[in-house]
């Protein structure tokens, strides 16, 4: 795994906790993990989880609100 494969995952890893765990928007996410472009960002979390960052929110979403 390349240096930039590894921070890619590392990123998307981050992305997907924050999604669990936080009320934060996804663009501020994106911000957080240092993701630029939103079209990649969600391309590359789709491509790791195999649903984009919204899908993912949308199936953690009832967790989050009965915490």
């Amino acid at each position: 795994m390349s240096p930039q494969q590894y921070l890619k995952m590392l990123r998307m890893q981050k992305a997907k906790e924050l999604l669990e765990t936080t009320f934060l928007s996804i663009k501020e996410i994106m911000c957080r993990v240092g993701a630029k472009d939103q079209s990649r960002f969600s391309h590359d979390f789709k491509e790791a989880f195999g649903v984009t960052p919204s899908e993912y929110r949308e199936t953690v979403g009832g967790q989050l609100t009965n915490s």
